[in-house]
Formats: C-alpha cells, structure tokens, sequence
C-alpha cells in the first residue's frame, strides 16, 4: 500500500535495489544491501502507520538500526 503524491519518477538507480511498486508500476521504495539501513521512500508512510502495521515497521526498523 501506497499513497504516492509525486508526479516525478525514478527512471534509473544502478547502485539501489527497486522493492517496492504503485499499482501504476512506479518505483516507489528503494534500498541497498550494501548499508545495514538504507531505504528511500517515494511515498508517505507516516500517514498511513496507523492503519497498516508494515508502515509502522519502517519507523521501527530504522528506530533500531539507529540504537
């Protein structure tokens, strides 16, 4: 689930593995495996963490990578 506001897209990002798609096939999240935590984000997860629980894994995870 995403809830994309951007017009602009990712077209290419060699060095990142694309994991995550909008239903119109757009890049919407990006990480490497080359950093313990790397993940970039085209959409808003902050609204939507109370309704599903793997937007509130994001924060979660980043919260305990950051420890």
């Amino acid at each position: 689930m995403v809830n994309s506001r951007h017009k602009k897209v990712i077209n290419e990002c060699p060095l990142l593995d694309k994991v995550a798609f909008s239903s119109d096939g757009n890049v919407e999240v990006v990480e490497s495996r080359l950093k313990k935590f790397y993940m970039a984000v085209r959409f808003h997860p902050k609204s939507l963490y109370k309704i599903d629980i793997n937007m509130n894994n994001i924060f979660v995870a980043f919260l305990d990578s950051c420890k």
